[in-house]
């Protein structure tokens, strides 16, 4: 009977898994214009990010939300030590952090640190609404993902040698209680929190760039509320160029 349950539940898993993926058959295009890439480094472990956390939640209703403003939280490793392990942070977005510094896109590592298309924004310390009217042509990016493939487009305006395409899996309606470490006894709440960040090359070296890869949500399928955002770069910036995304379940 044992062995009967098990199969009965694997066979279930099975199915459950295979349907989460081959419903995915979404496509986002962004504007012709510049789009607002909001980065946020925040940590569970640092007492000032709270605040920065719940800004941020506050673009769920945002009527250009997935349109022309895109925000992601990476959750960074280094206060780690003081007493409370952040279970969304990875050493890889801390590494994002310290490049965003080494190429002058931040005057020093710290949180919480906002980084709007490749630039500082110290605006949140100074309450002062963030500006997302850039009209600047840049091109149109277009994003597809269909079961297991994911594909990109991207038209631009100006002349690129070489761009990547960068994706990230977010999740939404996050929250964590807190039993150590400077936010102790809190019941944190996460939006766009970023799960999954990956980097490809462009399969063209010229315009209009083109991506393809394989895509899975197979290890993200316990996260209700998922969303993706993708960006061009080019080969030696963090900087984005244009951006798009959206919900995908």
């Amino acid at each position: 009977m044992l062995k009967q349950q098990n199969i009965l539940f694997f066979l279930f898993y099975l199915a459950s898994t295979l349907t989460f993926a081959q419903t995915l058959n979404v496509e986002f295009k962004s504007p012709p214009y510049q789009t607002t890439l909001i980065e946020l480094y925040t940590s569970e472990g640092c007492s000032s990010c709270p605040p920065a956390d719940r800004w941020l939640s506050q673009f769920k209703q945002h009527p250009q939300l997935w349109h022309e403003v895109f925000p992601l939280a990476f959750h960074v490793d280094y206060w780690d030590y003081l007493g409370w392990r952040d279970k969304f942070a990875q050493v890889q977005f801390s590494q994002r952090q310290r490049l965003h510094q080494k190429q002058g896109h931040l005057r020093s590592v710290y949180t919480p640190a906002f980084v709007i298309n490749g630039k500082e924004w110290r605006g949140f310390f100074r309450k002062k609404r963030l500006d997302i009217s850039n009209k600047t042509p840049v091109g149109e990016l277009k994003l597809k993902i269909n079961q297991n493939t994911l594909s990109a487009q991207f038209t631009p305006e100006n002349v690129y040698t070489t761009l990547h395409l960068n994706y990230a899996i977010v999740a939404m309606n996050l929250s964590n209680s807190i039993t150590d470490g400077e936010n102790s006894g809190h019941i944190l709440h996460h939006d766009f929190v970023v799960l999954q960040l990956v980097k490809i090359n462009s399969k063209r070296a010229k315009s209009p760039y083109f991506w393809q890869t394989d895509f899975s949500l197979s290890k993200y399928k316990n996260y209700g509320n998922l969303a993706i955002i993708a960006w061009v770069t080019q080969s030696d910036s963090h900087e984005a160029i244009q951006t798009t995304g959206g919900r995908l379940h």
